[in-house]
């Protein structure tokens, strides 16, 4: 659900966020992207024009995308793998392709339905054909994109229930750059809730199955606040499980930095509409630097106002 952040929500943010890493790398040629570099013009890799608390997050005030570098939108799934495949070595830069369903990315074809393949997000639509025009890929187009206030009209609607929503109906989780990540069932996950809660010891909780980096699911709203911003939904197979929030690319961002090299900033918590932050250094190849395996390395959690309730 998306909230306007008021100035005091804003100065507390700022006290739950964390000193930033340093951050490597200095431009140059990173796997999957131009032998260039960044491509001229691109924006952040994520929807912060979409979401306020990346908005206040991000390093600096960067301008809403009118339009995105794009294969799609794809009604099958299969064929947006396919598609995937194909864009990687034309992305932009670090972050790049996002695997986004239309319902997040909104584009100005209210009629457009499924899984697109965002080569970058634009500004300037001749900088988007630019990439268009250097990806070798006859499917590439530009997509314009609604802007921020259109975008919040067609996000207001009513559920199957009845209830009145607001916010995309879909989602795409697509497991973030590293290691393989362990899936669990509804039952596991409660089990390591419990222990985390009791401090109590056991045996291992075994997962359901392992994803790779980059594996992706398209899960409806009410899947994703499940149990939203401590586990995200997936599949093992054709049954429903659940991966660590953190080792996703929801609500993340890829930017460029002023010095050189590049961050991830992720939504890792919001209590009392105040939010904290995840952040990591992100590598040339596009992949981020945790510590270990443990993909919350990079977080600050909870916010400062966790335990103190809510007005």
């Amino acid at each position: 659900m998306r909230t306007i952040i008021t100035p005091a929500a804003i100065a507390l943010a700022a006290l739950a966020g964390c000193p930033a890493p340093p951050v490597t790398g200095s431009g140059g040629t990173e796997a999957g992207a131009p032998a260039a570099g960044p491509a001229l013009g691109v924006l952040p890799a994520g929807l912060y024009f979409r979401n306020g608390y990346l908005r206040y997050a991000t390093a600096r005030e960067w301008p809403d995308p009118t339009c995105a570098a794009a294969l799609g939108p794809f009604a099958d799934e299969a064929a947006a793998g396919e598609a995937l495949r194909r864009a990687e070595p034309a992305a932009a830069g670090p972050g790049y392709p996002l695997v986004l369903h239309t319902d997040e990315l909104r584009l100005a074809d209210r009629d457009a339905d499924g899984v697109v393949i965002v080569l970058g997000l634009y500004a300037d639509a001749e900088e988007a054909r630019a990439l268009v025009a250097a990806s070798g890929l006859a499917e590439a187009r530009v997509l314009p994109l609604m802007d921020y206030e259109s975008s919040l009209s067609v996000e207001s609607r009513t559920a199957p229930d009845g209830t009145d929503r607001f916010g995309p109906a879909r989602h795409v989780v697509r497991i973030a750059p590293g290691p393989a990540v362990p899936a669990y069932s509804r039952p596991a996950i409660e089990e390591l809730r419990a222990r985390r809660e009791t401090d109590a010891a056991g045996p291992a909780v075994a997962p359901a199955c392992h994803l790779p980096a980059g594996s992706w699911f398209v899960v409806s709203d009410d899947e994703l606040w499940e149990v939203g911003r401590e586990w995200a939904p997936v599949r093992c197979g054709d049954q429903p499980a659940f991966v660590p929030w953190t080792s996703t690319l929801l609500e993340t961002l890829v930017e460029p930095l002023d010095g050189g090299g590049w961050r991830m900033v992720q939504v890792g918590d919001v209590s009392c509409d105040v939010p904290c932050f995840c952040e990591w250094p992100v590598r040339e190849d596009g992949s981020r630097a945790v510590e270990g395996n443990d993909p919350a390395s990079g977080c600050c959690c909870p916010p400062v106002c966790a335990g103190g309730g809510c007005s």
